[in-house]
C-alpha cells in the first residue's frame, strides 16, 4: 500500500534503484505510483527512470518531458530529460534542457 510520500525522498529512492540497476523493483514501484497517482509528475518521472535504466532513452525522455509539463519546477525531471538527449548524442538539445533546468 502506497503511503503519503516526500517527493525528495522518492526521487532519491528512484535514483538509488537506477544506480543499483534494480529493474524489477523500479518497475514495481513505478507501476504502483502510476496506479495510485496517474496524473502526477512524480509518477511519470518514475516511469521515465525505468525506461532510462533499460537504455530506452527516447521513451524515457517522453516521460520526463511529460513530467516537466505537469510540474515545470521539478528539477529532477528536467535534468533526467537532458540526460536522455545527452545519451542520444543530441548535444544542443541537451544543453538547452540543462539550461532550462
Amino acid at each position: 500500500k502506497l503511503q503519503p510520500f516526500n517527493q525528495e525522498a522518492v526521487t532519491l529512492h528512484l535514483a538509488v534503484l537506477v544506480d543499483m540497476r534494480e529493474t524489477s523493483l523500479l518497475f514495481s514501484f513505478a507501476h504502483e505510483l502510476v496506479d495510485k497517482r496517474p496524473h502526477q509528475a512524480l509518477s511519470l518521472y518514475a516511469v521515465g527512470c525505468y525506461y532510462y535504466l533499460l537504455c530506452s532513452y527516447e521513451k524515457a525522455g517522453r516521460f520526463f518531458s511529460k513530467a516537466t509539463e505537469l510540474s515545470p519546477t521539478f528539477p529532477h525531471a528536467w535534468i533526467a530529460y537532458a540526460h536522455c538527449y545527452a545519451q542520444l548524442e543530441e548535444g544542443e538539445q541537451a544543453l538547452q534542457v540543462y539550461r532550462r533546468a
